[in-house]
């Protein structure tokens, strides 16, 4: 949140710089701040967009629950296969 605040103020310090004082440094400054705002709220909202894990496991059932790839082994022989 501090974040976005700060990138905020900055915009607006720099677009009154770009009206008091029209040039190339306020042009660029205001540009960097805008794309540094836009940026927040994309990373924001795909952050937000993450997939999460569920499942349901059966009366007497065990469960194994992963990031990734996992090995599932044979309780009675040791053997694994993959998942």
């Amino acid at each position: 949140m501090l974040v976005k605040i700060l990138a905020f103020l900055v915009l607006i310090v720099s677009s009154v710089w770009l009206y008091v004082e029209p040039g190339y440094e306020p042009g660029l400054a205001v540009l960097t701040s805008l794309s540094a705002l836009i940026g927040i709220w994309i990373s924001k909202r795909n952050s937000a967009n993450k997939p999460s894990q569920s499942q349901s496991v059966g009366a007497g059932g065990v469960a194994v629950q992963a990031g990734g790839d996992i090995k599932v082994g044979d309780i009675t022989t040791g053997a694994c296969k993959d998942a």
